[in-house]
């Protein structure tokens, strides 16, 4: 049986990345906002959790060419 997958999303919000294992919504952990997880804010998806960690850690060591609030 196939858990459910994992995905980095991008809050529209505040425009940080974050983790989930959510498939349809989830709120964003640094502004509190209700994120539809529509395919547009799904970065990417993974089946393993250590290897979504290890994706966003090296997405967030990037600069991502938003502003910071």
């Amino acid at each position: 049986m196939t858990r459910g997958q994992f995905k980095i999303y991008r809050c529209p919000e505040c425009g940080h990345l974050s983790l989930t294992s959510s498939s349809k919504s989830t709120k964003c952990p640094y502004c509190n906002a209700l994120i539809h997880l529509t395919p547009s804010r799904v970065v990417a998806r993974f089946e393993n959790a250590r290897e979504a960690s290890e994706y966003l850690k090296k997405l967030k060591s990037k600069p991502s060419g938003f502003k910071k609030l």
